[in-house]
């Protein structure tokens, strides 16, 4: 009897310990605090763009997103000169301070380890990618998978004098003799306007390779530059210093572009898109007031031209990547991306957008095309290495103060190095296998 009450009693307690023990527990779920801090992180994107009117377009989106959705989102900028430091360190740290990244295509295979892959998001939920262009949202993959929305393709034209060139050149030996015709030093006409500094006109010489049929790479990435093509390519830049002004080698974007604006000038190899076409026919800014086209650089065997490009990318450490894809969508869209050229300038990446009969009459209309046959620079990790050695070879050239056997074989010799020390694995060189389609 004594050991049936004791059994009785030690039940009782532990029925009595269980049901303490779950009402505790249920009292922590419904922590009201706790939910808060639930909702609040699953209610919250951070994204980071460059500063500008790029940070500017995420920005006007950020209210209405927050409406939409229920989530606050914090929009960080950065200037160009410490963005991919910033980035980097944020993503290969794993910290995840940021749910949303804007990646310049050229870094794409340092960073595509620490972003997320949108290929499942579009097959799960059946977006219709088929409005961006081919070429664009291509530069948005890194080993076949895609990483990203395309932001702002900006190929790389020439802008010329319609008062003064009927058609524009498609070799580059026609443009030449098209620059030297209206080259006059004396009066303070020149054939061409450059923007000298060796971090803006470097690429000139990928403009010029990849038409003339070479990268700087094999599809295996085995440095290729001291060849035929580059010297000639090389070479071919450096005949542009004839038909300069004497001191475009030190100038930037902002000096290159007015000179061409004040009228001084055929040619301009500027981005038009950061000055031209914005100014050109402003009588207050531009003294060739409807004078003035947009063409690509001359075509020459394979017509390849480069773009400036940005990716929209989701960082693998995103807390809330459900709300990033729907932000991505959002900014992606043709609504939006119409906003942005409205509003900012920044260019729309949509065949549709290039194709419309009111965008074919304006002086942009060159644009579209040029975007169906243009390429990024490198995204593998030394595609920091290439702009350096590719500007201190060109500009030392340039200079006259390195001869072309030097410039060509340090550009050789410096990249072959860098790729040693930073090799990129299996992935292909998809700059070198589109050229050689077509030639």
């Amino acid at each position: 009897m004594k050991n049936r009450f004791f059994m009785l009693l030690l039940l009782l307690l532990l029925v009595v310990s269980l049901a303490s023990c779950g009402k505790k527990e249920a009292s922590v779920a419904a922590s009201p605090s706790v939910e808060k801090e639930v909702a609040e992180k699953s209610s919250e994107l951070s994204v980071l763009f460059m500063s500008g009117v790029y940070a500017e377009s995420a920005k006007s989106m950020s209210k209405e997103f927050e409406d939409e959705f229920n989530c606050k989102v914090d929009v960080s900028d950065v200037p160009f000169s410490s963005f991919h430091e910033k980035a980097m360190l944020d993503l290969s740290s794993g910290a995840g301070s940021y749910d949303i990244i804007s990646v310049n295509a050229s870094w794409l295979g340092e960073f595509a380890p620490f972003l997320e892959s949108m290929d499942e998001f579009i097959l799960v939920n059946k977006y219709d990618d088929s409005d961006f262009i081919p070429s664009v949202l291509d530069a948005c993959r890194w080993d076949g998978s895609l990483y990203g929305f395309p932001l702002a393709p900006t190929p790389n034209m020439m802008t010329y004098r319609t008062d003064l060139i009927e058609t524009p050149p498609t070799t580059y030996d026609e443009y030449m003799e098209m620059a030297k015709a209206h080259n006059d030093p004396k009066n303070g006409m020149y054939g061409i306007s450059i923007p000298g500094k060796k971090e803006q006109y470097a690429v000139m010489y990928l403009v010029r390779s990849w038409a003339m049929g070479s990268d700087v790479a094999d599809e295996n990435f085995v440095i290729d530059v001291d060849n035929e093509v580059g010297r000639a390519a090389m070479r071919q830049l450096g005949e542009t210093k004839k038909y300069t002004d004497s001191g475009s080698l030190s100038w930037g974007l902002e000096e290159s572009i007015n000179a061409f604006l004040q009228g001084n000038a055929a040619f301009c190899e500027a981005w038009p898109t950061l000055g031209i076409v914005q100014n050109a026919d402003n009588p207050d800014k531009s003294k060739i007031v409807g004078n003035w086209a947009l063409a690509p650089f001359p075509a020459e065997k394979t017509g390849k031209n480069q773009m400036s490009l940005w990716i929209v990318a989701i960082s693998k450490d995103s807390k809330n990547k459900e709300k990033a894809y729907e932000w991505l969508k959002k900014y992606a869209s043709k609504d939006k991306q119409l906003e942005f050229f409205d509003t900012y300038n920044v260019l729309p990446s949509l065949t549709s957008f290039w194709e419309d009969d009111a965008v074919k009459k304006t002086p942009l209309a060159p644009v579209g095309p040029a975007l169906e046959n243009a390429m990024t620079k490198w995204g593998i990790p030394v595609s920091a290495e290439l702009d350096t050695i590719m500007a201190n070879s060109v500009s030392s050239y340039l200079a006259g103060s390195w001869s072309l056997d030097r410039a060509m074989s340090y550009f050789d010799t410096e990249l072959k190095k860098a790729i040693k020390d930073n090799p990129p694995g299996d992935v292909k060189n998809v700059k070198a296998i589109a050229i050689n389609k077509v030639l």
